[in-house]
């Protein structure tokens, strides 16, 4: 789940608070980097002084400020500027002062320090997209904007493929690839940005469908023994008669794709969910659930749908090798993937660490920047891999010894 892109920030104003000058160098880059305009400030006069001057979109505030604290920036904020998505850095959490951040500062996210870049971009994008869908000041004209980018992002071919390699964590050979959906223009190249202005203009049938027309253009180029892992919105699953005409297009290779559906969807409460997946099943694509352990569901529902792949969370993988509770979970979703016959995936694996525990805890099936990044066809290589091109077609699948069949028949 992918690298940053620049320009999703798409020109909205933030407010970083922070008084370590190293940690507001970093925000400041890593979110003008994302297309965000930002002003820092280091102590409680400075950030008064900037809400004085304008309006921001979003506030990242240390907590650990010299007196005041960061929550009394919160609250001046709530105060002068209510439409001002409100986050609180701390580097200790606990219940009282997420009770205290939410009732004084009315803060939208409490994130613990140190963090993750991505993941704190991640949710600051969740964050202004909360916001947006609960409406206020200019969101009707913002959402407006949005669509028309994104139909002239159709009309214009703005739209392409970039592919992640997933590697067989016996021997890093690539099996697999993730193909991801990308987009030229500046203020929509992050997908979070692309869905979600579908979701909010109905366009997500159109964006599924431009997803199949890729997949069909690229698949003739995919090694014969790659298999291709495809997103698919949860709600295109809502209208299975739909859904099918969509992959017929995409039934000459069904063999060889596997559809993702995100398990942060609440899939249980899909209409049939089962006999869709069973239907799609029969048409010979396989399907896998992804950001497990991260969702919704119980392991009932997971295992009512019978999926061929478990795709384990980043969040799950991120320090695996430095936290034994994480630990002690990726051991339960392998074992529980052994009982359904499904294969493990782990997403965002970044070290060789992480890589060593989710080997010794018999992962199936690797990936994240540590075996490459998302580029075009062929598959880049990460550091670590040799040059073994992989087994030949009708060789091994992934997850499979050599010699072997995959572990869950097809």
């Amino acid at each position: 789940m992918g690298a940053r892109s620049e320009g999703d920030g798409a020109g909205r104003r933030i407010l970083v608070v922070d008084d370590d000058p190293g940690v507001r160098e970093v925000l400041e880059a890593g979110l003008r980097e994302a297309g965000f305009e930002v002003a820092a400030a280091g102590s409680f006069a400075a950030a008064r002084e900037r809400v004085g001057r304008g309006r921001f979109d979003l506030a990242l505030v240390d907590q650990m400020l010299p007196e005041p604290a960061g929550v009394e920036i919160l609250d001046l904020l709530r105060r002068r500027d209510p439409s001002c998505v409100r986050i609180l850095l701390s580097g200790h959490v606990d219940l009282p002062l997420a009770l205290d951040a939410v009732n004084r500062g009315e803060v939208a996210r409490v994130i613990p320090k140190p963090f993750d870049l991505d993941r704190l971009l991640a949710e600051m994008r969740a964050a202004l997209a909360s916001k947006e869908e609960r409406g206020g000041p200019g969101a009707g004209r913002r959402r407006a904007r949005e669509e028309r980018l994104l139909r002239a992002a159709f009309e214009e071919r703005r739209f392409h493929l970039v592919f992640q390699p997933i590697v067989r964590a016996a021997d890093g050979v690539p099996v697999a690839c993730e193909a991801l959906l990308r987009c030229t223009h500046a203020r929509l190249s992050h997908p979070e940005a692309v869905l979600r202005a579908a979701e909010r203009a109905g366009l997500l049938p159109a964006v599924a469908d431009e997803v199949v027309r890729l997949a069909a253009r690229a698949l003739p180029s995919l090694p014969p023994h790659i298999l291709l892992f495809l997103n698919l919105h949860p709600r295109d699953f809502e209208a299975a008669d739909d859904l099918l005409r969509r992959l017929a297009t995409l039934r000459p290779w069904a063999d060889r794709i596997a559809i993702e559906i995100t398990e942060r969807a609440d899939v249980g409460a899909i209409p049939g969910i089962e006999e869709k997946v069973e239907r799609i099943a029969g048409l010979g694509f396989r399907l896998a659930l992804d950001d497990v352990g991260a969702g919704y569901n119980s392991l009932n529902v997971l295992a009512g749908l019978c999926p061929h792949y478990l795709k384990i969370d980043r969040g799950l993988v991120e320090g695996v090798d430095g936290h034994p509770r994480k630990r002690g979970l990726v051991r339960l979703l392998v074992e529980f993937a052994g009982e359904i016959e499904a294969l493990v995936i782990a997403e965002g694996v970044e070290t060789a660490g992480e890589e060593r525990v989710l080997r010794e805890a018999r992962v199936d099936l690797l990936q994240g920047f540590r075996f490459g990044r998302p580029g075009p066809l062929p598959l880049a290589r990460g550091p670590g891999l040799g040059v073994s091109p992989g087994p030949p077609a009708g060789g091994p699948g992934p997850g499979a010894a050599p010699g072997q069949p995959f572990r869950k028949p097809v």
